[in-house]
């Protein structure tokens, strides 16, 4: 599209003319237009010329809001799930990984992401298919943020398990295709983070990016989580 078209698009759709998001209030997106040093409040891919650029840095987009951004460079196109950021604060979403046993009785390892604010637990489909789980018909309606529905058509009753099998559960598991990008979408610089030694995380990866296969909500949540909290640092 022309940068005409692009602007107009934008217009007509109502998307924030900074992050190209909809959002109510300010934007909140540390980036501006890079082109030829503009800076201007208004995304490079809608940067047409020294009057527009002008006009674009004198409007208000509104109150601050919150945005769901990557911690590092953006490109046009790339998914932007993995680190929630408001102002300069960045929240890193609970990778961890977990066992579970397969139709043939071995323990295979998965990477999970843990989320109370979800009533049901998910699996990859595939996943579920490669480890030889007898699938049970659902046609299961998901509603998720803004009401977006999906349908999952099989569930699996499935056992997932710490590493030293001392926590084990059977869960109904509803099957999707896909549960979400690959968490981080790119690679964390950690090397400010002083990770006490003792600590085991429960993802050691987490700052490379990976694809989840296995979503675990609010049934088990709060007991796979350890009662004890560490803080690298003070908040600002």
């Amino acid at each position: 599209m022309s940068v005409e078209c692009r602007k107009k698009f934008v217009t007509n759709i109502k998307l924030c003319i900074n992050c190209l998001r909809l959002h109510y209030g300010a934007c909140m997106s540390k980036y501006k237009c890079t082109v030829s040093g503009c800076k201007g409040l208004h995304n490079s891919l809608l940067h047409d010329s020294a009057e527009l650029c002008s006009a674009v840095k004198n409007q208000t987009v509104g109150e601050r809001g919150i945005e769901t951004i990557s911690n590092t460079t953006r490109f046009e196109g790339q998914p932007e799930v993995a680190v929630l950021t408001y102002g300069n604060k960045c929240v890193l979403l609970n990778t961890f990984m977990i066992f579970v046993k397969s139709a043939d009785g071995y323990r295979i390892k998965l990477r999970g992401l843990l989320d109370n604010a979800s009533t049901i637990c998910v699996m990859r489909e595939d996943i579920a298919r490669k480890l030889g789980f007898k699938f049970k018909s659902a046609n299961q309606s998901i509603t998720g943020i803004n009401g977006i529905t999906q349908s999952s058509k099989y569930s699996a009753n499935i056992e997932v398990s710490n590493r030293d099998y001392t926590f084990a559960r059977n869960v109904q598991f509803s099957l999707l295709p896909k549960i979400i990008d690959a968490i981080p979408v790119s690679k964390l610089n950690i090397s400010d983070l002083n990770i006490p030694a003792s600590i085991e995380l429960a993802d050691s990866n987490f700052h490379m990016p990976g694809q989840i296969d296995i979503l675990i909500g609010s049934e088990l949540f709060f007991e796979i989580l350890n009662p004890e909290q560490y803080y690298l640092q003070e908040e600002m």
